[in-house]
């Protein structure tokens, strides 16, 4: 044959072999993603993911099961059997079942004849000519499916797979990240400026895939540093609207070194988390370090240093306040005991802490999540009986990405699952119901209710109902609910309610009731009839939330229902008294519509100083002039000083009027504490009046050595010198002690002003946090520079200082430098002599 034929010909056989593989050559790239086997029977499912460059045809594939009678599964398919690049498909037991579970699934779905065991047993993929593409025995995974954190690792032990936390995120990426052990350099050398660093992308489910140069998106949103078991974990939030492959970033600590560092392999869904486990408990201080994420060039995307009142304690962490919100502040992080890896942040204030106030809506109480992912809509009661039967529905919320969504409820601790779900409870109280949402979008949010069960109420909240008349002798107009405030400060009812059945009266404005009074509220005012049977009253707050309420059977007539010695029993009619004695007929008419009796049974505060040493909860007014802005130290809080005394004014929404340095305001509120520090929380902007503009801001000298406790919150002044400068403090010593200096992220302040060894005058506000005495600046004016010291000066102390071996020493040297100088003279010439005896001068000269 002619040579060139026979070349021609084999060339074309040579291209048809590349042609006919196309679709087939990539087989080793599909693998088993994520395992359904804790659905119910009928309804398992597993995931399988082209993690390959070429599309794979998957039609006379098999699905390998060791436990099965017969191991080798034909998949079928009505549809496309080739599985794209990026691509996400599923192997069923039932693919019009799991159509119906997932409708918005958008991959290849196949059927099979497999019986998955929650325990785990070994399964694989067979392709058309029988070799075998992944085998392997799946770890258990009984509650929620069984997912690879990384899908580029063949490790098939815990390691890599784990358990979902709430549900799957079958056709979308798994929320799991991993840290991958490499003895290759972590990341290489960024390309130079004159090389493209256009984004690059793959597609995965349909969804770009971000590279390395675009790891903006990304942002650490939690961290736990010293967990209660387990290992330390560190949470990214991906706040974009695609996906974003983190294989080759790394998290650091604060040695920030590439033997120190972790290797990342996983990616993070649209606006979702990625769990990473840092496989060791050992990694981060406990006391203060930094968590550091960056890109595979090395580049740093999103940093976090935690120290002092930010450093989360055992089984705590630090998380946004709001999931990937980053202002560059400290203010955006809060230390919680509401840890939540894998799912939004659930924060509650400190101020609703103290005060065990809760963000509410009209139905049940919700913790608010702005952004919210879901269109929530709950039906839940309010509040429920002991061992009552009720209905908690979520049913009608949707994900507006289309994805379908299952819900998982925490009910004191048991796991019930579906839209709608039926409980009881066996006791008394305020029970928070968790519900966690997961769609097959790829997205997960949660939402917390409250449900108040029972009786007793009363015997914890600061106003109450206290006596309720639902069926008087003769008018029924004689009907009352009368209203009790336990606390020590006034309280203003104005927008609160009281509750029958589906009617409602709205308190006006302007409502007050006195530490210890009563209101009495008269159905001639509020157009309300209490029921004769069996009925409930319920008080209600501003925000709707129920403070208490009150259930009765059938009344006696003429015998009102009243609270006495924190019991409720039936008695004769007393409005408007502050106490109930069980017996006592009221010693007069009350004619009045709503009549405000009792007084205080504590002083009122009017003086800073005394605010400070006030017990929690005890009613302040006070005069001074704001010395920090919110924003500065914190969003939430200002700084009021006055008479060399200061203290925090707190406003957990930041509702505050417009307020500048050298504004004279009045405040009202109650004294609170948090961290240590003495705060007086106030309820909204009205609670704040300014009287005057233009005030002086005057600061105190700091005697270091006599700090007392009665100074904190004050503003002060002290000179020094700088002996240390860290990334957020420094201390300064003024030759009698050292205190820290505290630089807050809101003030600001810039550090390479700063040189150690340096005098420098700090004006700023002295706060005890954990018992270490520290200056917060609340800007650069703050600290002024005076200058390194005086080298004369240091010279004439060093005279003054030169011991006798010293001098002994240098005339020693003078000794030995003059016979060099003797001997080097005939040798190197007179030019050299001239110099070396002028270095000689030079050492030998006394200090």
């Amino acid at each position: 044959m002619d040579w060139k034929k026979y070349l021609l010909i084999n060339l074309i056989l040579l291209g048809s072999f590349f042609v006919s593989y196309q679709v087939f050559g990539a087989n080793t790239d599909v693998i088993i993603n994520e395992i359904g086997a804790y659905e119910a029977s009928g309804h398992e499912w597993i995931e399988i993911w082209n993690k390959g460059s070429e599309p794979v045809d998957i039609r006379d594939w098999k699905l390998w099961e060791e436990n099965a009678t017969s191991q080798n599964h034909k998949l079928t398919t009505t549809t496309d059997s080739v599985v794209s690049v990026g691509e996400y498909a599923v192997v069923t037991q039932d693919a019009a079942q799991f159509i119906l579970d997932y409708p918005n699934f958008i991959g290849s779905v196949f059927d099979s004849s497999f019986v998955l065991n929650e325990s785990g047993e070994e399964i694989g993929l067979i392709d058309d000519t029988g070799n075998v593409v992944e085998k392997f025995t799946y770890i258990s995974a009984s509650s929620f499916s069984l997912q690879r954190r990384s899908s580029f690792l063949a490790d098939y032990t815990s390691s890599n797979w784990a358990e979902h936390i709430s549900g799957n995120t079958v056709g979308a990426v798994n929320y799991f990240a991993s840290v991958q052990a490499s003895s290759t350099p972590i990341f290489s050398p960024a390309p130079a400026a004159s090389q493209n660093t256009q984004q690059a992308s793959s597609q995965i489910n349909g969804s770009s895939v971000l590279q390395y140069q675009n790891l903006a998106a990304l942002k650490i949103n939690e961290l736990v540093v010293d967990p209660e078991s387990e290992n330390e974990w560190v949470e990214l939030y991906n706040t974009s609207q695609v996906s974003v492959d983190i294989t080759d970033a790394i998290v650091c600590d604060a040695r920030n070194t590439t033997s120190t560092c972790k290797k990342l392999v996983g990616a993070v869904g649209p606006n979702g988390w990625l769990f990473v486990d840092l496989q060791t408990r050992s990694f981060l201080n406990n006391s203060g370090d930094s968590v550091i994420l960056k890109d595979a060039r090395g580049v740093v995307v999103d940093r976090i240093d935690y120290e002092d009142e930010l450093t989360p304690d055992e089984g705590q962490s630090l998380a946004r306040k709001a999931d990937g919100v980053d202002t560059d502040s400290e203010v955006d992080w809060v230390v919680t005991d509401t840890i939540s890896p894998g799912k939004p942040n659930v924060i509650v204030s400190e101020n609703q802490e103290e005060e065990g106030q809760k963000i509410s809506s009209t139905t049940a109480k919700i913790t608010k999540k702005i952004p919210s992912i879901f269109v929530w809509d709950i039906v839940a009661p309010t509040t429920a009986e002991i061992n009552e039967q009720v209905m908690i529905s979520a049913e009608d919320t949707a994900d507006p990405r289309g994805g379908i969504i299952s819900f998982v409820w925490d009910i004191g601790g048991s796991k019930l699952f579906g839209p709608v779900v039926t409980t009881s409870f066996a006791t008394s109280g305020i029970y928070n119901v968790i519900v966690f949402a997961t769609s097959t979008s790829g997205y997960g949010e949660q939402k917390n209710i409250e449900i108040t069960v029972g009786r007793g109420l009363s015997q914890n909240a600061e106003v109450v109902i206290s006596e309720i008349l639902p069926n008087p002798d003769g008018d029924d107009s004689r009907e009352f609910v009368e209203i009790k405030n336990n606390s020590i400060g006034q309280v203003n009812l104005s927008g609160w309610s009281i509750k029958v059945q589906d009617k409602k009266y709205i308190f006006p404005e302007n409502t007050i009731v006195n530490p210890s009074g009563v209101l009495v509220f008269y159905k001639a005012v509020t157009k309300i009839s209490l029921v004769n049977t069996a009925g409930k009253v319920e008080l209600l707050n501003k925000d709707k939330s129920v403070v208490d309420l009150v259930k009765y059977d059938k009344p006696q007539a003429g015998q009102s229902y009243s609270l006495v010695n924190n019991q409720w029993v039936w008695t004769n009619p007393s409005p408007g008294t502050s106490s109930n004695p069980a017996g006592l007929v009221a010693g007069e008419k009350i004619t009045n519509i709503a009549k405000i009796v009792g007084k205080s049974s504590r002083p009122l505060i009017t003086k800073i100083a005394d605010a400070r040493g006030a017990v929690k909860g005890q009613y302040a007014k006070l005069k001074g002039v704001v010395s920090v802005l919110p924003g500065v130290f914190g969003s939430q809080y200002f700084y009021l000083n006055n008479d060399n005394a200061g203290i925090q004014i707190y406003q957990n929404k930041k509702d505050f009027p417009p307020l500048a340095v050298g504004d004279s305001v009045e405040i009202q509120g109650a004294v609170s504490e948090a961290n240590g520090i003495k705060r007086i929380n106030i309820k909204n902007s009205q609670s704040v009046d300014i009287l005057s503009i233009h005030n002086r801001v005057t600061s105190t000298e700091l005697n270091l050595d006599e700090i007392e406790e009665s100074g904190a919150g004050a503003l002060v002044w002290v000179e020094g010198q700088i002996t240390e400068i860290k990334s957020t403090f420094m201390y300064v010593d003024n030759g009698v002690a050292e205190i820290k200096v505290y630089f807050k992220q809101g003030a600001k302040i810039d550090k390479q002003r700063l040189k150690e060894g340096e005098g420098v005058k700090v004006v700023g506000i002295l706060e005890n946090v954990k018992d270490e005495w520290q200056i917060w600046p609340r800007s650069n004016e703050d600290l002024e520079s005076l200058g390194m010291p005086d080298s004369s000066q240091d010279e004439e102390t060093a005279k003054s200082t030169t011991s006798p071996g010293e001098k002994y020493l240098m005339v020693t040297v003078g000794g030995v430098i003059g016979l060099l100088l003797a001997f080097l003279g005939k040798a190197k010439g007179l030019a050299l002599v001239s110099w070396l005896k002028k270095m000689s001068e030079k050492l030998v000269k006394k200090p």
